[in-house]
């Protein structure tokens, strides 16, 4: 029986071999080894194959909605690709980055944008960027457009225009300071007419929660004629149509 004898020398493509075992830079695929003994004898282990990567090459992002006054989103990552347990981290900005976590869920973040790297069990990486767009500024502008008066229409009147935000709009009203009383629904513009004076405020709400309040508008009471004075001159005789009142108004 024929004994194999040392040293060996090691081939993947049985023309070209080397002293040592050991095969590096090798890339996917299935290879056979071919050994040779010092009598120049050969033989062929059992074909090894290297299963190829299959990297994190993609990442797909949802978020909550923000909503007023936490206006914080979560944030779910889906990966495509990746081989094993994957790892996520926030890597960007600097004062929101994270270790590696298994969760693909990252909860509280502010409107901002944040760069992702997600890590497979071969430490194959894929980075990718998602912004949390904020959320519109809502303002409301208020104009006293009408006082009180003795018309036949004596109501004053305030007209109110909402900017940004989101609708649809509640408002409400706060008189001389006090808490604010709810109006209902409005649109971008509104009216509001009273009969009473003092000093007037609006809060507008948006549908993400979200306010904005108004500068104040001051309603006048109205201010009756004083009289001073009144003299009479009267008729001297009967018949006479020279008399008069006077009338004196400060």
């Amino acid at each position: 029986m024929y004994k194999r004898q040392a040293p060996y020398t090691y081939s993947l493509d049985g023309l070209n071999f080397q002293a040592g075992p050991i095969f590096s830079g090798l890339t996917n695929g299935t290879y056979v080894v071919t050994i040779k003994d010092a009598s120049g004898c050969t033989f062929a282990i059992t074909p090894i194959t290297i299963d190829p990567l299959n990297p994190p090459t993609d990442l797909t992002f949802s978020n909550t909605p923000l909503t007023c006054p936490l206006n914080i989103s979560t944030v779910t990552l889906t990966p495509t690709g990746g081989t094993g347990t994957l790892e996520y981290q926030i890597i960007l900005p600097a004062s929101a980055a994270t270790s590696y976590q298994t969760s693909n869920v990252f909860a509280g973040l502010a409107p901002n944008t944040y760069t992702f790297r997600v890590k497979d069990a071969n430490d194959c990486t894929y980075i990718e960027s998602f912004t949390i767009a904020p959320l519109p500024v809502i303002t409301v502008n208020t104009v006293l457009t009408k006082d009180l008066d003795c018309t036949i229409s004596p109501d004053a009147i305030i007209t109110g225009s909402i900017s940004g935000g989101a609708a649809p709009f509640t408002y409400a009203v706060s008189i001389n300071g006090g808490a604010y009383s709810t109006l209902g629904a409005t649109g971008s513009a509104f009216t509001y007419t009273t009969p009473t004076d003092g000093i007037y405020r609006f809060e507008i709400t948006d549908a993400n929660g979200c306010t904005a309040e108004s500068g104040t508008q001051t309603i006048n009471a109205i201010s009756l004629p004083e009289i001073s004075s009144i003299t009479s001159t009267p008729n001297l005789c009967f018949g006479d149509t020279n008399g008069a009142i006077q009338v004196t108004i400060n």
